[in-house]
């Protein structure tokens, strides 16, 4: 009995040694084997991250990835569209730890939104950023000084509105379909 203990013990303690090797070996392969090298970068990437040379090993393949990413994105912007990253990165460093953090959740909940709803908020904050500043201005000082529950009923309106109006925009459509008009 004792020998069969022994080797059911054996067997857990080589399945625990196998299970924790394969783990180390996912993390390590993520960690260090699987990243970019700095001398692949091409010369546009290796002068733009030249600052972070040294600690390019370090970052994981995703930050590479995503740091390879914004440089392709920089090197296809023109003068005018440089000058306006330039200025909002300035803006970004300037802002309070807590807002960059309040802006980071927000962005990480709008990247989780469908789609649809996506394209919604942009349409959205095309029509706000069309409007005069001193409009907007004012529409942000009422937003502002209202209560959760008022900004509550107000959305909830929007929603029912623009519902309204699609029921309308398609019975007015099959209206047409059928002659009505």
């Amino acid at each position: 009995m004792s020998v069969t203990n022994d080797r059911k013990k054996t067997n857990r303690l080589i399945k625990s040694i196998a299970f924790i090797g394969l783990t180390l070996g996912v993390v390590l392969s993520h960690s260090v084997w699987a990243q970019i090298p700095w001398q692949d970068l091409s010369d546009d990437e290796q002068r733009i991250l030249s600052r972070v040379k040294t600690q390019w090993p370090h970052f994981s393949l995703e930050k590479q990835q995503r740091l390879r990413k914004g440089i392709k994105r920089w090197l296809n912007m023109n003068q005018e569209q440089r000058r306006f990253a330039r200025a909002r990165l300035r803006a970004w460093k300037r802002m309070q730890p807590e807002r960059r953090a309040r802006l980071r959740r927000l962005y990480a909940i709008y990247r989780s939104l469908p789609p649809h709803k996506r394209r919604q908020l942009r349409r959205m904050r095309r029509w706000f950023m069309s409007l005069p500043p001193h409009r907007r201005r004012q529409l942000r000082r009422r937003w502002r000084q209202l209560s959760d529950d008022e900004r509550q009923q107000i959305i909830q309106r929007l929603i029912e509105r623009r519902r309204m109006r699609q029921e309308r925009r398609q019975r007015y459509r099959r209206d047409l379909d059928d002659g009505r008009f």
